[in-house]
């Protein structure tokens, strides 16, 4: 392990790992960071991203256990656009748990972070196509498979519609995006995460 004292302390400052991760965990945490370190701009990036992260983890209500977990399965998050990925976030209210009928969009973040590079347009195109068809299919379930794991062919062989199509017949507009971001269950999330930083831009 050649990760450097200062960076591991600032790890400790930044997000607790010692009070989190059983020292295998944490050992595992730093190789992690070893590694997305070589492919990185600069330490400062690297810290500045972090604090983005955490930030939008926090936003979201997600506990730092949870938030290292869906770190270590992603670390590309580290540098995602979080304000594109609170957008796709908010989108995802509708996909439910089968069994429950709860909202899964918290659970999708920790344990499939991955599924939050699908792109906005076609997470929204998806979830409301189906919102529109649930009679005409066997379910009225909208899950994590449908809108995130299926791929656009299997999509097309299930429900008849190309990608290119169905992003032609739901296109993001900005006014969609303005009404989803205004939705109640969304609208308190711009909030809190605008109180460190400037009003994002949203992007349809």
């Amino acid at each position: 392990m050649n990760l450097d004292y200062s960076i591991k302390n600032k790890l400790e400052e930044l997000l607790f790992l010692k009070e989190f991760l059983s020292p295998e965990e944490e050992e595992s945490f730093y190789v992690m960071v070893e590694t997305y370190l070589k492919n990185r701009s600069s330490i400062d990036t690297f810290y500045s991203n972090l604090k983005e992260t955490i930030h939008f983890y926090e936003t979201i209500g997600i506990e730092t256990k949870d938030m290292l977990h869906s770190i270590m399965l992603f670390p590309s998050i580290i540098h995602a656009n979080k304000d594109d990925l609170l957008f796709k976030y908010m989108l995802l209210f509708k996909i439910k748990k089968p069994e429950t009928g709860l909202t899964s969009r918290n659970e999708i973040i920790i344990n499939h972070p991955k599924d939050l590079m699908t792109g906005a347009e076609t997470i929204y195109s998806r979830i409301y196509f189906l919102s529109e068809n649930a009679e005409n299919y066997r379910t009225n379930d909208i899950t994590r498979r449908k809108v995130l794991k299926t791929t656009s062919a299997e999509f097309k062989e299930t429900y008849g519609l190309s990608k290119e199509e169905l992003l032609q017949k739901y296109p993001l507009t900005p006014q969609i995006v303005e009404s989803i971001i205004n939705l109640p269950q969304n609208k308190e999330l711009v909030q809190k995460y605008e109180e460190n930083k400037n009003k994002p831009k949203w992007n349809a």
